[in-house]
């Protein structure tokens, strides 16, 4: 029925033109408003990555530099999900990142959000994920970005009020020890 639902905030439906990887395949999802599939080869197993277009290889997706801002949601394509299972109990796609939420108030106009690890870390590229947990830095070939930005300027910049805006920004789920810096234009 959904793709996701978090923190009270509702749930994000499917929609066509999405695409999952369904044992290391693409596939379209097919939605008639109130349920969403897709169909695939019989299988005894499953594996399901959401979205397709973050699949680079059976157990890796690349995080992207620049997020794109949707109102009350986190950016298309932005949360990868992961999920297995065999066909006699179905698959449960679970996120592999975490979602920063940010309430800004004001009334000024948001061009753009800037998150930096402070310790240096990795906040996109290549991650390795595995059974729907953190994505984890894999690979010889691995690029690494300390940096990642949540850009507005996609619906014209974000105007503030005195009630708040609520802004979504997917990053690696860990713990950040020596915390993130956030620099917003």
């Amino acid at each position: 029925e959904s793709r996701t639902s978090y923190a009270g905030n509702g749930k994000l439906a499917w929609k066509d033109g999405d695409k999952v990887a369904v044992n290391n395949k693409a596939y379209d999802v097919v939605s008639d408003g109130s349920t969403a599939y897709v169909y695939v080869p019989k299988a005894s197993t499953y594996t399901v990555l959401y979205p397709f277009e973050l699949r680079d290889g059976a157990k890796r997706v690349v995080l992207q530099p620049q997020q794109l801002y949707a109102e009350g949601s986190f950016g298309d394509k932005a949360l990868p999900m992961y999920g297995s299972g065999e066909a006699s109990t179905g698959v449960t796609l679970r996120a592999v990142c975490g979602v920063l939420k940010l309430k800004l108030t004001g009334s000024a106009s948001i061009s753009s959000i800037g998150i930096t690890d402070r310790a240096g870390g990795a906040l996109c590229g290549f991650f390795e994920y595995s059974s729907g947990t953190a994505p984890v830095v894999s690979g010889s070939d691995y690029v690494s970005h300390p940096s990642v930005v949540l850009n507005c300027e996609n619906v014209g910049g974000v105007k503030l009020n005195a009630s708040g805006v609520d802004f979504y920004i997917v990053l690696p789920a860990k713990t950040y020890s020596s915390g993130l810096k956030i620099s917003i234009s």
